[in-house]
């Protein structure tokens, strides 16, 4: 049973890692001819580092899949500290992105927008709430300490 929800939440890592990207390159295609020219290097360098920092929670995403997806149970602890920084990273794009910068006029709309969709690789992950319920199942397969002392 543990080697198959292994297998599942592997299998579902990479297929929303795989839906994530599919999602930012098309909305960024689409939107690419239609953004405002930005002169200001910051701006574009914002937006650079949070698509990296993006991308890399994905790609580790894919990774702990892969793993995962082999019945490696070695992957569990890191599989679950990535559902917690995706779970925290979603938070503070809430909270600092859709919040305090929108409310308090702190920047052009427009260069909002523009670095919200850098979080677009992480948007099937955040409507679907899937960084919990991985976290949850990572939790739930973790071996059990008295299993472990009776086991040996």
């Amino acid at each position: 049973m543990r080697k198959w929800g292994l297998r599942i939440v592997g299998t579902l890592n990479i297929l929303m890692a795989l839906y994530g990207v599919c999602y930012f390159w098309v909305h960024l295609s689409w939107n690419w001819h239609r953004l405002p020219p930005f002169s200001r290097a910051g701006v574009w360098a914002a937006f650079f580092c949070l698509t990296g920092l993006t991308l890399t929670l994905v790609a580790a995403l894919t990774y702990f899949g892969w793993r995962l997806l082999r019945a490696d149970s070695a992957a569990l602890r890191g599989a679950a500290i990535l559902f917690g920084l995706e779970i925290l990273y979603i938070l503070i794009d809430l909270i600092v992105f859709s919040t305090i910068i929108t409310l308090s006029g702190m920047v052009d709309p427009r260069v909002n927008s523009f670095w919200q969709m850098s979080f677009d690789a992480m948007l099937p992950q955040m409507l679907t709430g899937y960084p919990v319920l991985g976290l949850i199942a990572m939790i739930a397969m973790r071996p059990r300490r008295h299993a472990l002392a009776t086991s040996g």
